[in-house]
């Protein structure tokens, strides 16, 4: 039995939708993919990265006490040492790269913004993380063991944000992909319509 008119430009239209949503598909077999690779892997890299902060702790405790004795020399070795520090601190969990990563993937065409996004989330960490201690240290007068004791809390605090922030965005790319998707079912039951009439 040969297709009506009406059922061909259905079927085309069908088509060219699930055509148009293979990047989803592709970005989702991949994000499976990758996910079963961090997961096999991540825990080795957090305990290697513990391991060379630990290292790098005991090494920038020696130079702190190195300063006295050649202020100029050990300053920049400290300097060196502290960028290093921070770098590989980074690797470790938290500091909002999941929710960097989630923005990167939804919004692939804003480069530039995805750039000052990330620059700015690391500048802000930079500064609250200078800031907390500052305050904690200097204005509240607390020992290092009560800004340790304190600092449990304030990660639990930062983690739930962080989680937060990833919900928000989520449900934003979510609500674009709903409403992307019935505009084309809205679109394509108009065009039927007329065949129909």
């Amino acid at each position: 039995m040969p297709l009506t008119v009406f059922e061909k430009l259905k079927r085309h239209h069908t088509l060219r939708l699930c055509l148009g949503l293979w990047p989803l598909v592709v970005f989702l077999l991949l994000l499976a993919l990758g996910a079963q690779v961090v997961l096999r892997y991540w825990p080795d890299i957090l305990l290697q990265s513990v391991a060379w902060q630990k290292v790098m702790h005991q090494q920038m405790s020696a130079l702190l006490e190195a300063v006295h004795e050649q202020p100029h020399q050990a300053g920049l070795s400290l300097l060196a040492f502290s960028l290093v520090y921070g770098i590989l601190h980074a690797v470790g969990p938290g500091h909002g790269k999941v929710v960097i990563a989630t923005y990167l993937a939804t919004h692939p065409t804003q480069l530039k913004n995805s750039l000052k996004l990330t620059l700015a989330s690391s500048l802000l960490q930079g500064m609250m993380a200078i800031g907390l201690v500052s305050v904690t240290l200097g204005v509240l007068q607390l020992s290092s063991r009560a800004l340790h004791a304190s600092s449990f809390w304030m990660e639990k605090a930062g983690f739930m944000l962080v989680a937060l922030l990833g919900l928000w965005l989520s449900v934003r790319a979510l609500k674009r992909l709903w409403a992307a998707i019935t505009h084309a079912r809205h679109a394509t039951n108009q065009i039927f319509s007329v065949f129909t009439c």
